[in-house]
């Protein structure tokens, strides 16, 4: 079949021109920006033609090539045209990339004088095409701003039916059967240009809503299109935050982290050298200044263990993300410790000076925090303090875990009368909860001079 189609596309001769009163392409609607007419078009106006099409030719169209052409009797001219498909799916959901699957060509050779063409073609190989009974709009023809020139008033511009690009001179819509249509069309229809009067410029780059990092240079463009072509366009900041320049449109504000959260919006129009209309097509545009919150990345989640009576330091770090500086500062401390505490504010740097009896043999939770001065972030580590690190057996407390020095240190302790242990844990070489006798001894020599086990870790 899809042979056959391609075949009918170039055998110009098997035209069927009964099939022509049953299809058709027609105006569907008229926007010429000048009231509810619609017979004639303002000048400094966008132009809108929507365009239906109509198959009732009791076949599946799956293929067609039509042209149209823009033009001016009274030699007028205009922003050049755009040709564009509209959303179709009135029956079978299908749009037009869905129904003409092979191809959708949008043809413009525009230039905004003489004759215009703009054009739509496309086939199908797999897709469903238009079916017997579509009526539905289903493509626009606009003259986009600034439209035509009011130097034109009184003229007249045409819009008619015209060959398709490569020298096809007529509309041909194929059909599933390998027939060839030459649908109907409404045209030509014709417009008598009327001058609307200076028309203030519009911005067309108004936004709703704009979104910045509250430390860096805000800035946005606005553009504004003046109808007549007036020259040059000056931009003014009615209200809100910031400056703008006058001739590029350029707005420009340095935020503050007081801006975060806060309602703020501009207001900016464009005027012509008349100073006509100056607020007639305000652009207000709120202003969303925001805040990257600082996350603590280094510091958290770890334990140190240290002995009584020394020093722990703990260095934590976050990510601020933006350039608000970072202040560090202890949240709480769980349960609260005998020896002091303090944390670089600046650094996050934690130091803890554990008491070497009160703090011994407990662990100490510290929650840290963090801010921008916006928000707060936190995280918490453990130190964790005790007389007997590594193995038991510095009983005379030097550092070194079981040496001779310990086992003479708790001889002379059991027999002599001399100095206790600085840490039962230490002392408790066997683990059996007894510090400091004999069966402590005996397991201490055992472990230097015979080979015996090591006292089990703290």
């Amino acid at each position: 079949m899809t042979i056959f189609v391609l075949f009918a596309f170039v055998q110009l001769g098997l035209y069927q021109e009964a099939f022509g009163q049953s299809s058709a392409i027609y105006l569907s609607n008229f926007e010429s920006g000048y009231g509810t007419s619609t017979d004639t078009v303002g000048t400094g106006r966008k132009i809108v033609w929507t365009m239906a099409m109509r198959n009732n030719s009791g076949e599946t169209m799956i293929g067609h090539t039509n042209g149209f052409g823009i033009y001016s009797p009274s030699g007028a001219s205009w922003t050049p045209p755009v040709i564009d498909t509209l959303d179709i799916a009135p029956s079978t959901g299908f749009g037009w990339s869905d129904r003409l699957d092979l191809i959708v060509q949008l043809v413009h050779a525009t230039t905004g004088s003489g004759v215009d063409t703009v054009a739509i073609g496309g086939a199908a190989i797999w897709g469903p095409g238009f079916e017997d009974g579509f009526d539905a709009d289903a493509f626009t023809i606009t003259i986009p701003l600034p439209g035509i020139d009011s130097i034109f008033d009184g003229g007249t511009i045409c819009i008619d039916s015209t060959a398709y690009q490569g020298g096809i001179n007529q509309w041909i819509w194929a059909t599933e059967f390998g027939e060839i249509i030459v649908p109907d069309w409404s045209g030509p229809h014709c417009y008598t240009i009327v001058s609307t009067g200076n028309n203030a410029p519009t911005i067309t780059s108004c936004v709703a809503s704009l979104d910045f990092d509250h430390c860096p240079l805000a800035q946005y463009l606005f553009f504004a299109i003046d109808p007549e072509n007036d020259t040059p366009i000056v931009y003014t900041l009615l209200s809100g935050p910031g400056s703008i320049d006058s001739l590029s449109g350029l707005w420009s504000y340095q935020p503050s982290i007081a801006d975060v959260g806060a309602a703020l919006s501009i207001e900016v129009v464009a005027n012509d050298p008349t100073g006509s209309n100056l607020s007639a097509y305000p652009c207000i545009t709120a202003l969303n200044f925001t805040n990257i919150a600082p996350i603590l990345t280094v510091g958290c989640n770890s334990t140190v263990s240290i002995s009584a009576g020394s020093t722990a330091e703990i260095d934590f770090d976050a990510d601020g993300g933006d350039c608000d500086p970072l202040s560090y500062f202890v949240s709480s401390v769980s349960p609260a410790p005998f020896g002091s505490y303090s944390i670089n504010s600046s650094t996050g740097l934690l130091t803890f000076s554990s008491d070497t009896v009160n703090d011994n043999g407990n662990t100490y939770s510290f929650t840290i925090g963090v801010t921008d001065n916006i928000v707060i972030a936190y995280c918490s580590a453990d130190v964790d303090v005790s007389c007997c690190l590594g193995i038991a057996g510095d009983v005379n407390n030097d550092g070194d875990d079981a040496t001779i020095l310990d086992l003479t240190y708790l001889v002379d302790f059991i027999f002599r009368a001399g100095p206790s242990a600085v840490c039962d844990d230490e002392a408790d070489v066997n683990s059996d909860d007894n510090p400091s006798n004999i069966l402590d001894l005996t397991y201490l020599v055992d472990f230097i001079f015979r080979g015996g086990p090591a006292p089990n870790p703290c």
